[in-house]
């Protein structure tokens, strides 16, 4: 636990020098800009301030989200260039656990920022703090942590372009072929099927593009939500015992 623990510290501080920081602040401008657009500068409290708020959650979380696929793909990649991390004696599954575990509290530090700010532009807006938002922030953090179970062990024998690729192909294919069949594009046959059972996670975004208007916690949100985190840790176990046994090396 020693190793992984010292491996979540170099990750951390290595997204922070990497300039993690980028392309969540890029999103993150784009939801400040909906704020002021929505309330003006003065911020004055309107109607339409669920809306407004939900917009700057829901931006917020796509910044996060960017950053997440950024760092997951590319942080062991880095690692090759130096030989910081591998001179030290460290099994495969210890540095994918500690890269992990170190990116999802970078990011989750991300989430719950921008969740304070929304809970306080919410308050300032007179709306009521409800159990619904919670949902909002538990669907972005699985959204986080399903892409570093994709893009982190893909990254051990993948350029970092084709790791953050496929693991954007792999969280955004099932929903869009879902919708596709929904709207009768496309018919339900086995490849609809083969593609919900490849990608079996259910992170609707509608729960964070709606996470501060009065809507239903049902706990088979949470459920659904739970679920796809359980798949996304099967997948994790199940790359990392694809690799090969023996121990990272430089190349």
């Amino acid at each position: 636990m020693i190793r992984i623990w010292q491996v979540t510290i170099h990750t951390i501080r290595d997204g922070v020098r990497r300039g993690a920081w980028i392309p969540f602040g890029a999103a993150a401008l784009l939801g400040v800009l909906s704020l002021l657009m929505g309330f003006g500068y003065k911020l004055k409290p309107n109607p339409y301030a669920n809306v407004i708020i939900s917009g700057f959650f829901h931006f917020w979380t796509l910044g996060t989200l960017m950053t997440t696929i950024y760092l997951g793909a590319t942080t062991i990649p880095t690692e090759r260039r130096t030989p910081a991390l591998f001179t030290l004696p460290l099994a495969r599954w210890e540095i994918i656990a500690g890269k992990l575990i170190g990116t999802q509290v970078l990011t989750s530090c991300f989430l719950v920022a921008g969740y304070l700010i929304s809970i306080g532009l919410a308050m300032h807006a007179n709306l009521p703090i409800l159990a619904h938002s919670l949902l909002g922030l538990a669907a972005a953090w699985i959204a986080c942590f399903v892409c570093l179970c994709l893009s982190v062990p893909l990254g051990v024998r993948m350029p970092a372009v084709l790791s953050g690729t496929l693991t954007i192909i792999a969280i955004n294919l099932a929903p869009q072929i879902e919708a596709l069949a929904d709207a009768s594009l496309i018919n339900r046959n086995w490849f609809v099927k083969a593609v919900g059972i490849l990608s079996p996670w259910q992170i609707p975004g509608v729960l964070t593009r709606y996470a501060f208007f009065d809507g239903p916690n049902l706990w088979a949100h949470y459920s659904a939500l739970g679920g796809s985190a359980l798949w996304g840790f099967v997948i994790l176990i199940g790359l990392t015992a694809l690799l090969n046994r023996t121990e990272l090396s430089m190349k």
